[in-house]
């Protein structure tokens, strides 16, 4: 197996395994959708401090951040007992002739010694009753969320939010974005539990700080399937509270946010963030919005097949890595690489950076 076949390998078993699932199964405890560090933080305290993101983890007590393989190390295990570990908890089997076959590590165990969390999905397969909560009962939750919890966007701080950032609110309106003044209505939809099991309970943080927030419904074939929050506050005025601006329903993104305008558009742009996807439809262009640099999915390619696709990733080195693996992906699938608009000092750091100066400069209309 050469290295390109070993980190694909690597890629399908950490994208199989939930990061909220795979939390559980090491024996992570945790409270209002964070957990307790198992490098920092080993005999709980007062506050769990370890957030979980899509195939990924930060601590925002000691700084550790990665990967579920790097959660498995950082909770004790090798490297190879963690691989060897998700391969078991994904289903998916050691290719013959790997590589990793040289790997050192313990004893083979079997699938009935993994500790698995109630829901944790075993195999690759996707199908309603793999977690806790069915997609549909998910997604019917989320609906509920927006409608019942959340406010229209018109006439609210969140609109005033949007507007210093040059997105006007009915465009805003239009692709689904509402405002939630306050998440405490959540507790009053279903019990405990299901709350938790769909991921809600990640907006405590929101409801504890009083603090309200914008959301991205993320919708896939016309119903909302994962959410992003975003509070009212700079990135300093976060850190000086000591929170994070931004939230998720946690588990895989399942979608790019917009993600359903790509089946009518015959040009798409795709974009860092949902910010920056809703500044270039203020543009009047379609786009979708990559939920951070790292968490483009190959599954997606076959939305993007006969499409003029092009790309504006933050300019930065992490966006620089983002089209580098969007692109590969696409040449992987037999499609043409994206065509890729890059900004030039002084033109900003991202799409809405940029449209901010060029807007104030009357260089756009």
């Amino acid at each position: 197996m050469d290295d390109m076949d070993f980190r694909n390998h690597i890629e399908r078993i950490k994208a199989a395994v939930r990061m909220d699932d795979a939390a559980k199964v090491i024996g992570l405890q945790g409270q209002g959708g964070r957990f307790f560090c198992p490098g920092c933080q080993k005999n709980g305290g007062k506050t769990p401090d370890l957030q979980m993101y899509d195939q990924g983890f930060k601590c925002f007590k000691c700084g550790e951040g990665g990967d579920v393989i790097d959660l498995f190390v950082l909770a004790g295990r090798s490297k190879a007992d963690a691989i060897a570990d998700l391969e078991r908890i994904a289903g998916i089997e050691r290719p013959h002739g790997s590589r990793m076959n040289s790997i050192q590590k313990t004893p083979k165990k079997r699938m009935d010694d993994i500790p698995k969390a109630d829901g944790c999905r075993v195999n690759n397969a996707k199908k309603d009753g793999d977690d806790i909560l069915s997609t549909a009962k998910r997604s019917a939750l989320y609906a509920a969320f927006l409608k019942d919890v959340c406010l229209p966007i018109h006439s609210t701080p969140g609109a005033e939010y949007l507007n210093r950032r040059g997105i006007d609110d009915q465009i805003a309106a239009s692709c689904g974005i509402r405002y939630c003044p306050d998440p405490s209505l959540i507790w009053d939809m279903a019990d405990k539990e299901t709350i938790k099991a769909s991921g809600l309970s990640a907006f405590y943080a929101y409801q504890k700080a009083a603090l309200p927030f914008l959301v991205f419904p993320y919708i896939r074939d016309g119903s909302p399937v994962y959410l992003k929050a975003r509070i009212l506050l700079s990135k300093e005025e976060a850190d000086q509270k000591g929170i994070q601006r931004f939230m998720n329903t946690g588990g895989r993104v399942p979608c790019l946010w917009n993600h359903d305008a790509i089946a009518k558009a015959d040009r798409v742009m795709i974009c860092e963030g949902e910010m920056d996807a809703l500044t270039a439809v203020q543009m009047n262009h379609v786009a979708v919005g990559l939920p951070g640099w790292s968490h483009w999915k190959d599954e997606w390619i076959d939305d993007f097949k006969g499409k003029d696709v092009i790309l504006f990733l933050d300019a930065d080195d992490k966006g620089d890595k983002g089209v580098l693996d969007i692109a590969r992906s696409f040449i992987r699938a037999g499609l043409p690489p994206p065509r890729q608009i890059t900004l030039k000092d002084g033109e900003g750091k991202d799409l809405n950076e940029f449209y901010l100066i060029m807007t104030r400069d009357q260089k756009i209309p």
